[in-house]
């Protein structure tokens, strides 16, 4: 009798627990459990968009805010997982959509980093915050940023998304959506009053995530807004790098035109003509020496820009490099006050 009483008792436990679910009659909730906790089993159900699942697991009476072990909620797994319908049903039984998990991350971060206009507009609708950044200052507008989707960034601008936040290492939505190579995108951000010449803390700037990429509309929509082609990172990186490296010519073109210097080096002694020859960059390799780049300028191993280019096996730029003449020295003197005197 006493075993019977332990069985029954045992039985009962794991019911309570949410071990044992078949005998309940909810099935489609069996595979997500596995030793689980209902928590857990529930959140992986909403991550997988198991509408039926999601619903035997609240009917059996698991809370809809519930969290799992790494404190994420139903509706961050299944707005991460693009499943409109599981996000419309857990918000219409409750669910809150400002809650955060453990690194900050909400589901309209999970929403808009899966890409899914739908659910982030439905997650605004319903009152979620656009400015809830994570742990590392990250915000829903720098990851619709980063992506270069302009619907989302539009729809998170709109509900008051603040388009100059930073996170830890203070970069920006402008310089994500610069870095994104996706025309549109930072212009509608600077529309917005976006800082054009902001600075991460390692002195990053939009401009050079814009040449990094490439996106000569926007290097030159940042030019307009300000900023600065003279700028340089705490190691000295400077745009014009960024371009040579990319092998714009068009940027390199508009970057000398604006006065960036050509014969800036970071503090390992690189330059962008360097970059340049390493890429194989013939005709930035020509406008930079035209520029008065020095060919005969070293990094901190001794090496040349013609050295990188045959080392990276680019003859016709390292030949060019090899039959240019060193720049001649910038000299500053000053004439004596005696020699000037009288003339």
């Amino acid at each position: 009798m006493t075993k019977h009483f332990q069985s029954v008792a045992l039985i009962a436990g794991l019911l309570a627990a949410g071990f044992l679910v078949e005998g309940c009659g909810n099935r489609a909730m069996k595979q997500y459990m596995n030793g689980r906790s209902k928590e857990d089993g529930f959140v992986a159900a909403a991550g997988k968009g198991d509408l039926t699942a999601v619903t035997q697991f609240l009917e059996s009476g698991v809370n809809v805010n519930a969290r799992n072990q790494k404190g994420s909620t139903a509706l961050m797994d299944a707005s991460g997982g693009n499943h409109g319908n599981v996000v419309e049903m857990l918000i219409g039984k409750g669910a809150d959509v400002n809650v955060q998990n453990f690194d900050g991350w909400t589901a309209l971060h999970a929403a808009t980093q899966a890409g899914s206009i739908a659910i982030v507009t439905v997650l605004l609708s319903k009152g979620a915050d656009p400015n809830h950044a994570t742990t590392e200052g990250y915000t829903p507008l720098m990851a619709a940023s980063k992506a270069g989707r302009l619907d989302l960034v539009k729809a998170l601008v709109d509900a008051g998304a603040d388009v100059n936040a930073q996170d830890k290492n203070g970069w920006t939505a402008v310089m994500a959506a610069s870095e994104s190579g996706k025309p549109g995108v930072a212009d509608l951000l600077l529309a917005k009053n976006g800082d054009a010449r902001g600075k991460s803390t390692g002195g990053w700037t939009p401009l050079m995530a814009a040449a990094k990429a490439g996106d000569e509309a926007t290097v030159k929509t940042l030019l307009e807004k300000g900023a600065d082609p003279k700028a340089v990172t705490k190691d000295g990186w400077t745009a014009l790098m960024a371009a040579a490296e990319k092998g714009s010519v068009p940027i390199v073109n508009e970057l000398l035109a604006q006065g960036s210097e050509v014969n800036a080096s970071t503090k390992d002694g690189w330059t962008a003509l360097m970059a340049a020859a390493s890429g194989g960059f013939t005709d930035v390799a020509k406008l930079l020496l035209a520029a008065g780049a020095d060919p005969a300028a070293m990094n901190s191993e001794a090496k040349t820009a013609a050295m990188f280019a045959a080392d990276h096996k680019h003859t016709d730029v390292a030949a060019l490099l090899q039959a240019t003449p060193p720049a001649p020295a910038k000299m500053a003197l000053k004439a004596s006050p005696k020699a000037t005197k009288g003339k």
